[in-house]
């Protein structure tokens, strides 16, 4: 397990939450995680790992 992305799955944890919770701001966040997740799928890298690749 040492070669998986704690981020994303920090931020999959953070998207069920704000998901299942009634806030007038959640459509924002819900879309910056988003964004943030598709941004870490297209370039490959963990945001957690200075500089690495997710493998």
């Amino acid at each position: 397990m040492e070669n998986s992305c704690w981020c994303n799955t920090i931020l999959g944890i953070l998207v069920i939450v704000f998901a299942w919770w009634a806030t007038p701001w959640n459509n924002w966040i819900l879309t910056v995680l988003g964004i943030i997740i598709v941004l870490i799928g297209l370039t490959g890298k963990c945001c957690c790992k200075a500089g690495g690749k997710k493998k």
